[in-house]
């Protein structure tokens, strides 16, 4: 099954609450952050070259729809086609075309968002197989970036899932997760993610054991089960000369995205049980890890209007 469909869409509630800052970490000079983000954060060019201007993501699907299930460990299970997913995900995309998403951008988030760790690999390991799937999924979701100094509620995630049940952490899309908290040589805290990353803020989410995944059960059945392990809380800011920060919304103010390499910049820590989650009164006893996101248009020069304008 894939990861998409067994944790986008669940209910939630839109409580403000915000954690604690208990951190004493400070926020660097804006020159030293200016300097920071064009270190670290590679345009899209750089890593897996231009776009191929004669290939579209659906030339892309085969091969890796066959390296999503062997990443798996299912490399006997038969890859549903590109149309197959796009029929199995039209609630998904039908919800995004309610808040004015184009369909065709909508069908290419929904599609590739499901199938997204194969492009993570190829993203990290600067291979640019899958270069036009990249480009097709980050072109969709920064036509819908939030603009001005409007900026979403904070948006959450764990870092480690259960892949094999579809309940894919922030790990098993990208492993440079695991060095969040350790300092480079220049004492920066962070990573460059070469996946997509989805965050949530639905009250389904949370329990006191920690931030919760939607794993399989049976075949079709799902059921939330909490994860012991720290959660990310997506910090969005407003647009600066470093880049966006927000998180791009889905089909509510309870989800939303980020495009692949998009960089997160740790900013605070919170200990178990000091922070409150969305849920108004609920101190998850996990650890909390607060970052920043900052990204850049996926193609030199992209000026594309929003089209909910």
């Amino acid at each position: 099954m894939f990861a998409w469909q067994t944790i986008w869409d669940t209910s939630g509630n839109s409580s403000s609450a915000a954690p604690k800052d208990l951190s004493e970490l400070k926020f660097m000079p804006f020159k030293q952050e200016l300097e920071e983000a064009q270190k670290y954060l590679r345009p899209l060019r750089e890593l897996i070259g231009p776009p191929p201007p004669a290939r579209k993501w659906e030339d892309d699907w085969p091969a890796a729809a066959k390296e999503y299930y062997e990443i798996l460990g299912a490399a006997r299970t038969k890859p549903p086609t590109a149309a197959d997913v796009k029929n199995a995900l039209k609630w998904q995309t039908s919800a995004l075309q309610k808040v004015n998403w184009r369909q065709q951008d909508a069908e290419t988030f929904c599609v590739l968002a499901a199938c997204r760790l194969p492009f993570g690999r190829a993203l990290k390991q600067r291979d640019p197989c899958y270069a036009a799937s990249t480009y097709a999924m980050c072109d969709a979701l920064f036509a819908y970036r939030v603009g001005g100094d409007a900026t979403p509620k904070r948006l959450y995630c764990h870092i480690r899932g259960s892949a094999d049940q579809g309940a894919l952490g922030l790990w098993e899309c990208d492993s440079s997760w695991d060095g969040l908290e350790t300092p480079n040589e220049d004492g920066f805290r962070g990573l460059t993610c070469s996946s997509v990353v989805l965050g949530f803020r639905g009250k389904d989410f949370f329990t006191r054991q920690g931030f919760s995944g939607q794993v399989e059960y049976t075949a079709g059945n799902t059921r939330m089960v909490p994860m012991d392990c720290d959660v990310v809380c997506f910090d969005s800011a407003p647009q600066d000369e470093r880049g966006h920060h927000s998180a791009i919304l889905l089909s509510s103010e309870e989800r939303g995205a980020f495009p692949p390499n998009t960089m997160f910049e740790l900013k605070e820590v919170c200990e178990p049980g000091t922070w409150e989650c969305p849920v108004a009164g609920l101190f998850p006893n996990q650890r909390l890890l607060v970052v920043l996101p900052t990204y850049g248009a996926p193609r030199a020069g992209l000026r594309r209007a929003d089209p909910r304008a």
